[in-house]
């Protein structure tokens, strides 16, 4: 049933309270890393669903195997969606947020290497959880092993946080008794004799997550992970749709602004209504990030690589080489008798290279 419209909703619904933060601050990482955390948080907001379904299915018979009355099952819901739209909302908003910023900053980390050391931080008040307090002051460089694990939120609802430090100011920590000071703060032992925390063990930045990739409710049967994921993919296709009627209605007014000229070739590319439609209608291996860059056409266009020129459906093609999360794309601009040259197209496939004519 995940992929019904009922339950894409509800998979949207949690991803966008789950995501807010991300949307709030994204701006500061590179697309990739946005797109890679938001994929988390989609997968996580799956398998939140099918749980939540899962559960819900099995109010509907009674002891005796029989269907029990409407009153006495939507009483059961309600304690049901109490249970995971509130309570368990809450703590995963909450961790949500922290894990995101906490990502956001390895990223800035990462640019200084071991230039600065890591200083593990509580929020020092008297709601500091006293396994976590241990940690207050674990000062170590950010390629230590301790980070790998320990790197805050270390549990739910955690405020704790890392600061980058003076080498000179703070002495270094121990970094084999930090680490078992770690294990120590994410051991926590349930009634199945599970250990309950240490699925915190992890950096959302080195693993580009945002929730435990050892969440229980990651637990699900094959058949219900296809379905889940099958789900999650209608609902960004959904996404991807309306935010390109979006893209289109704001890319129309590049019709009217100036040609485009490529600082290499001195090319000068003007945009038409055609040539806007078929760059978002191409497929592309980043299709929803391709259409994102039609809005910042005029730049693209402005520092990409004039590749040369070549015939493309019979028409005469120029194409330029840009980058898109690391990848190279072409996009194709063509050549109309007594219009010019205009934007016709885009591609990630080299193929349009082919027999091309490279510029001397």
């Amino acid at each position: 049933m995940l992929s019904e419209p009922e339950p894409v909703e509800l998979i949207k619904a949690t991803h966008d309270v789950l995501a807010s933060e991300l949307s709030a601050i994204g701006f500061k990482i590179p697309d990739e890393m946005t797109q890679t955390l938001d994929d988390d948080i989609f997968l996580f907001s799956g398998f939140k669903t099918y749980h939540e379904m899962n559960d819900a299915s099995r109010l509907l018979k009674d002891d005796d195997g029989g269907f029990k009355p409407f009153g006495s099952f939507l009483q059961d819901i309600q304690s049901i969606d109490s249970q995971y739209n509130r309570n368990y909302l809450y703590a995963e908003y909450n961790f949500a947020k922290a894990s995101t910023q906490m990502a956001v900053k390895w990223h800035d980390i990462e640019k200084d290497g071991d230039d600065y050391n890591l200083q593990y931080r509580t929020a020092s008040d008297g709601l500091v959880r006293p396994e976590h307090a241990t940690l207050e002051g674990v000062t170590l460089p950010p390629s230590d092993k301790f980070w790998n694990e320990y790197y805050p939120p270390n549990g739910w609802n955690c405020r704790c946080t890392a600061v980058q430090v003076l080498k000179d100011k703070y002495a270094a920590s121990d970094s084999d008794q930090a680490c078992a000071a770690g294990e120590r703060a994410t051991t926590q032992i349930g009634k199945n004799g599970a250990n309950k925390a240490e699925m915190f063990r992890f950096n959302p930045g080195k693993a580009g997550k945002i929730f435990p990739p050892k969440h229980p409710y990651y637990k699900a049967p094959d058949e219900a992970r296809k379905e889940i994921g099958d789900a999650i993919e209608n609902v960004r296709m959904e996404k991807a749709r309306a935010r390109r009627k979006q893209i289109k209605a704001e890319a129309m007014s590049l019709r009217d602004e100036k040609p485009i000229i490529n600082k290499q070739s001195g090319l000068s590319i003007s945009i038409t209504g055609g040539g806007i439609d078929e760059f978002l209608n191409q497929p592309h291996k980043h299709y929803a990030e391709k259409n994102e860059m039609l809005l910042n056409i005029r730049t693209v266009v402005e520092e990409s690589t004039y590749m040369g020129v070549s015939t493309h459906k019979g028409k005469t093609a120029h194409i330029f080489e840009t980058e898109l999360y690391g990848e190279k794309t072409y996009i194709i601009a063509t050549e109309v008798k007594g219009r010019g040259i205009s934007l016709y197209s885009i591609s990630d496939s080299d193929n349009v290279l082919k027999g091309i004519k490279k510029p001397t």
